[in-house]
């Protein structure tokens, strides 16, 4: 019952842009605690393609992976005309 060295555990945080109701925002919410479950178990080569496929197929809206850095995504909410954004960090 070790755990493993190499392991790593991805913090997720994000900001919502816009005006956006309440209650879009608990779905939100929702949607990043699944996704923070899914991070979880994620090899750091992974968490982006892994994170496009989730929303993809729950349509939630479209990913991009923000070019500067590798380790932020956006998602575009196109039914509402707004965004928000998602920080994945690794806690050392």
């Amino acid at each position: 019952m070790g755990s493993d060295a190499d392991e790593k555990v991805y913090s997720v945080s994000y900001t919502i842009k816009n005006n956006t109701p309440l209650d879009n925002i608990k779905l939100r919410k929702e949607i990043l605690e699944t996704l923070k479950t899914i991070l979880e178990s994620l090899k750091e080569d992974y968490k982006e393609q892994v994170l496009i496929d989730y929303i993809n197929s729950a349509k939630i809206g479209t990913v991009t992976p923000n070019l500067e850095y590798s380790d932020q995504l956006i998602i575009y909410c196109a039914q509402e005309k707004d965004y928000f954004s998602i920080e994945i960090k690794a806690n050392s």
